[in-house]
């Protein structure tokens, strides 16, 4: 009878500890991982410099100066999904859409023996375009109110570009004149990287944190082709209707000459990466799932 006593002792001894040990890994194992949704909403600040340039000409001067400009410029909304595979590590896929502002280029030509005596032209030139970043993600590990982060990872750009030309027109005569010209290039690609260091702030909820976060993106972006989508004169008129040689243009990495000298087929120039790079400020929300 002592021996069964004794058994039955040590059976359920083992099976309370058993049952203990599976727990305690159960705890730890929701403690490890965990999914992750975040919003943010921020202002990237474009720097680098760009490839075009500004001229002031005169009759006895020529003045040519480079013009530092950033299709990286411009308001960014973002959503990512991501998971902790442990308290400090983890990854994430994160998808945006960048709002770009006006780039500015400005031109001044004067020339006093002809008829066009002044001419003032202005470009204006932005981008709109989704961006893929999958991430790396390394966490502090604390409990805190404040746990920062870092993340980094390749950039993946598609949209398109636009181009605002303006020209106000001085005559010998003293007329003055207008043209305004809109352009859009689509087939935008561009390739790049991505660094960002934030810190989440807890709330009341411990499923919701306040994000505050900056990066850095080093991005380039190319278009195939681009078409004038209008054209609006003011006191002035055009002799002939615009060929479509002056109204499309593609993006090669050769140039044909003959085909280049068509005026019914699109003017040809090389292709070229424009840059695209900034510093971004945002903020967010994230959500533990």
């Amino acid at each position: 009878m002592r021996v069964y006593l004794l058994v039955t002792v040590l059976f359920f001894h083992l099976s309370v500890f058993g049952q203990d040990n599976t727990d305690v890994k159960n705890v730890k194992s929701k403690e490890k991982k965990s999914v992750y949704i975040s919003l943010s909403a921020g202002y990237g600040f474009g720097i680098g410099a760009g490839q075009n340039t500004q001229i002031q000409q005169s009759s006895s001067t020529s003045i040519v100066s480079g013009n530092l400009h950033s299709y990286g410029k411009g308001f960014n909304l973002s959503t990512s999904i991501g998971m902790l595979f442990t308290k400090n590590l983890g990854a994430e896929l994160n998808f945006g859409y960048h709002f770009g502002g006006n780039n500015e280029i400005k031109n001044i030509w004067i020339n006093d023996t002809a008829s066009l005596r002044r001419v003032e032209e202005k470009h204006a030139l932005s981008a709109k375009y989704g961006i893929i970043n999958p991430n790396l993600v390394v966490v502090a590990g604390n409990r805190n109110k404040l746990m920062p982060y870092v993340k980094l990872g390749p950039s993946f750009i598609f949209g398109k570009a636009k181009s605002v030309y303006e020209a106000n027109i001085r005559f010998s005569n003293g007329g003055k004149g207008s043209e305004i010209a809109e352009w859009e290039y689509t087939g935008g690609f561009g390739l790049g990287f991505s660094t960002a260091g934030g810190i989440k702030i807890s709330t009341p909820n411990e499923k919701v944190f306040f994000v505050i976060e900056a990066a850095y993106n080093s991005m380039s972006f190319g278009v195939k082709k681009g078409k004038m989508i209008s054209d609006t004169y003011q006191n002035m008129y055009r002799l002939e209707p615009l060929t479509t040689s002056q109204k499309e243009v593609i993006f090669v990495d050769e140039i044909d000459e003959n085909a280049s000298k068509d005026p019914n087929k699109p003017m040809q120039r090389l292709k070229y990466k424009a840059n695209a790079d900034n510093i971004s400020l945002s903020l967010g929300l994230y959500f533990k799932l």
